[in-house]
């Protein structure tokens, strides 16, 4: 819906008729930055970020190799939100979502226990896989993305402000995949689906993102020769290339 379309369905003031074409404003330069990084998914950049402004989860359902995690850890610094991400495997236990109790000891060597907490305490935290967990470990997510908060040794504990859970999984059909149960489906808000991109796409990520020119090629010998360590770029394929669009300020007021 554009900021026109809203002025029609309701009486807004200026003042929030400018908020509003702010919003659309950043959230039109968050699908491009995006666009930039993540080829032809266009539309579950749209939908995720609906899902993140409306408060709730997402579940990204797609085959292996279409670049949900690069998608997700590069989304993260767009809205300009802290990311954690957990690799679902069969033997992952609750305590490495959530946190677990150690013993410490200060200088004097007095001893107490202390609570270590998981990756979940973030902003933005993926879920990667998550029907390869077992379903005690994916329970493990349920208070927090209901309540927000966890609980461990019966002490509950808040998570930090602006959580957003987003799980991927995998066709059912694959081996060694576990069923998410009705209780833990409607947690999330909404499922994506990431389709596969057209040969188009193919084409462009491959000659334009993959690749380097001969020129590129110069221009890095160069700087090599100069005394610069090319290594220290961010590369690789999970790694965020991308600079922040938003802030938890924006987000919350958009929200």
């Amino acid at each position: 819906m554009t900021a026109l379309e809203v002025s029609q369905s309701m009486p807004l003031d200026d003042r929030q008729m400018q908020r509003i074409q702010s919003a659309h404003v950043k959230l039109a330069e968050c699908l491009r930055v995006m666009d930039t990084v993540i080829v032809g998914q266009e539309e579950v950049t749209k939908l995720t970020l609906a899902t993140v402004l409306a408060g709730g989860h997402t579940l990204l359902v797609g085959e292996p190799g279409l670049a949900k995690t690069r998608f997700l850890s590069n989304l993260a610094p767009v809205l300009g939100l802290d990311f954690n991400r957990v690799q679902c495997v069969p033997d992952l236990m609750p305590s490495d979502i959530i946190g677990t109790t150690i013993l410490k000891m200060d200088e004097s060597g007095q001893r107490s226990l202390e609570f270590k907490r998981g990756p979940v305490f973030t902003q933005l935290f993926m879920l990667d896989e998550i029907n390869r967990a077992p379903p005690r470990t994916q329970a493990a997510t349920l208070q927090a993305m209901a309540d927000r908060a966890v609980t461990h040794d019966g002490v509950e504990y808040k998570l930090r402000h602006g959580f957003h859970a987003v799980a991927t999984m995998n066709p059912m059909e694959q081996e060694g995949t576990y069923p998410l149960p009705e209780a833990q489906l409607d947690r999330f808000l909404t499922e994506i689906r990431m389709h596969n991109t057209t040969e188009d796409h193919e084409t462009e990520f491959v000659s334009d993102l993959t690749t380097s020119s001969f020129d590129d090629l110069l221009a890095l010998e160069e700087r090599e020769k100069n005394g610069e360590n090319i290594m220290e770029r961010k590369v690789g394929a999970n790694a965020a290339i991308v600079d922040a669009v938003l802030g938890e300020t924006d987000l919350l007021k958009m929200q």
